[in-house]
C-alpha cells in the first residue's frame, strides 16, 4: 500500500519544486546524472562520460514510476521514438 503521506508529499513536490519547463518526473531514479534543482529533484542529462553509441547507458537507472505532464507526451514521442525504435542503435 502506498505511504500515507504519498500525496501531499507528490502535491508539494509538483506545486514547490518542479521547473516551470518540466516534462517528466522520475518518483523512483537511482543513479541520477545531472544538477541539483531543488531540495529532492535533480535534472537529469546524458551521462557524457558513456559512449552515445550505447545511449549514453551507465546512469540514470530507474524508468518506473514515471509522471508525465500530459500536454508534453507528442513533443517527447518525437524526441524518443526515433532513437528508440532504430535498429541500427542497440540499447
Amino acid at each position: 500500500s502506498p505511504e500515507e503521506d504519498f500525496i501531499p508529499r507528490f502535491w508539494r513536490l509538483v506545486t514547490q519544486e518542479l521547473p516551470c519547463d518540466w516534462q517528466v518526473v522520475s518518483l523512483h531514479s537511482r543513479c541520477p546524472f545531472g544538477a541539483c534543482i531543488s531540495p529532492h529533484l535533480t535534472r537529469v542529462y546524458p551521462d557524457v562520460n558513456e559512449p552515445a553509441w550505447r545511449c549514453r547507458h551507465g546512469v540514470n537507472y530507474g524508468l518506473n514510476s514515471i509522471v508525465y505532464r500530459t500536454k508534453e507526451i507528442r513533443n517527447l514521442q518525437t524526441l524518443w521514438r526515433p532513437v528508440v525504435f532504430d535498429e541500427k542503435r542497440p540499447h
